[in-house]
């Protein structure tokens, strides 16, 4: 895993001078894979990532992603001066709204939907029953 993890590294910080042909084709594909390899030892070190906080912003992820770009280019819709670079704070500012955001529908959209989807468990048959 490391050597994923300083490849993931290099590539991030060099990505400026990278051709864009390379950086966008799966090249690094592997580098990936021998994070997500790496992660699943369950190394000692990588505890923190069962922490409830961690798990919840896990799964909360595909309604962040669904919704930062809206919630991002709202703000920027807003400002006065678009092309402007904002700063640090701003950008924090958006992605924790973002973030909030993709919780909070998780939390009252996506969960709600997904038990309602999946309806209450069928009975199981008197056969079926002595056997469980």
């Amino acid at each position: 895993m490391p050597g994923g993890t300083v490849v993931a590294l290099v590539t991030t910080a060099f990505s400026e001078s990278i051709p864009y042909a390379i950086l966008h084709t799966g090249l690094f594909a592997p580098a990936f894979a021998a994070i997500i390899c790496g992660l699943a030892l369950q190394p000692g070190w990588a505890g923190f990532l069962e922490a409830r906080c961690v798990v919840l912003l896990g799964e909360s992820s595909y309604c962040f992603y669904l919704l930062h770009a809206t919630i991002v280019g709202a703000f920027m819709f807003a400002n006065r001066n678009p092309s402007a670079t904002p700063s640090w704070g701003r950008v924090f500012g958006r992605m924790a709204i973002a973030t909030i955001a993709g919780l909070l529908v998780f939390r009252f959209v996506e969960e709600p939907a997904r038990k309602w989807l999946r309806g209450k468990p069928a009975a199981l048959p008197a056969a079926d029953r002595a056997i469980a």
